[in-house]
């Protein structure tokens, strides 16, 4: 079991020039990341650079197991990740959504952790929606296949802009990343009950070498949307 407590809120660790951002439980029934976050700060040491973690990110949901913000009840039921870029002044949802995205949109990589209620291995997502600029896509996307390879996963899914809108997979964390300059993947984690140790420790050893192994990219050369 995971010590929820330990790592609630957010936390930075490691060291290093560069820093990569942590999301983890965008959706309150989502927690396998958890121990993701627990196992690479035990081995935090073999970090070369920086980790800032948001854990528990939708704090009423984990607490409630619901997949959804509670505290907006009963009059705005938004599933949090389709709900971005957020407002400072906006519902409790949307505030939230305005802060995640202020803490890790100056990061250098940003990894958002989900599940999936399925038996297999884990599987990154990229996501490159929303974007007007070819160059600073192909740059985003470099940036993104890098870390990728990095992982050494078996099998990515790559999300098509046009399909992710018509399938409504438009206000994700993703989409505002790129739309901002932040390179970025999703990343699916078998749920709980069909998360074993050996998964978490082959995430997080290719998860290290993934960070070690993040490059800059020169945002001043390009134009944004």
């Amino acid at each position: 079991r995971a010590n929820i407590k330990k790592f609630s809120g957010n936390r930075s660790f490691g060291q290093g020039q560069k820093t990569i951002g942590l999301v983890v439980g965008l959706h309150g029934v989502e927690t396998a990341g958890f121990f993701v976050v627990e196992k690479l700060f035990q081995k935090r040491k073999k970090l070369a650079n920086k980790v800032k973690v948001i854990l528990g990110a939708n704090p009423s949901g984990l607490i409630g197991n619901s997949r959804f913000n509670g505290l907006d009840l009963p009059m705005d039921i938004k599933d949090p990740n389709r709900s971005y870029p957020g407002k400072s002044f906006g519902s409790v949802q949307e505030r939230i959504n305005d802060l995640i995205l202020g803490k890790v949109k100056n990061c250098d990589f940003v990894l958002d952790i989900h599940n999936y209620s399925n038996l297999g291995g884990p599987f990154p997502l990229l996501a490159l929606e929303g974007i007007g600029v070819k160059d600073f896509k192909d740059q985003l996307k470099e940036e993104a296949l890098r870390f990728l390879a990095n992982l050494k996963s078996q099998f990515a899914f790559f999300v098509d802009a046009k399909q992710a809108e018509q399938r409504g997979f438009t206000g994700t964390l993703n989409e505002s990343l790129n739309k901002l300059g932040t390179p970025n993947l999703g990343l699916e984690m078998p749920s709980i009950e069909f998360l074993s140790k050996k998964t978490v420790d082959q995430i997080v050893n290719s998860l290290i070498t993934a960070i070690n192994n993040v490059g800059l990219i020169n945002k001043s050369v390009l134009k944004l949307p």
